[in-house]
């Protein structure tokens, strides 16, 4: 039977530091809001394009209709 205290006897479910670091990089966490979505022919706010800390942008529709004549404001 292995000693338990010895360092090369791994703890079960523990995560090591750098695999936690490593994962949160891959995980969507916080996104901040980078542009508002204008409907073409309107100019009403329809959404925002968000951008995620993995780099990921992604729009978020107001009422989840997606829309394809739309303009991009990053004012």
């Amino acid at each position: 039977m292995p000693d338990c205290t010895s360092r090369s006897h791994p703890v079960p479910n523990a995560r090591r530091q750098d695999q936690a670091g490593a994962r949160e990089g891959n995980r969507k966490i916080e996104a901040k809001a980078v542009a508002r979505i204008l409907d073409a022919k309107t100019r009403a706010v329809v959404g925002h394009l968000f951008e995620w800390n993995t780099g990921q942008i992604e729009p978020k529709w107001t009422d989840d209709i997606e829309r394809e004549d739309v303009i991009y404001d990053y004012a």
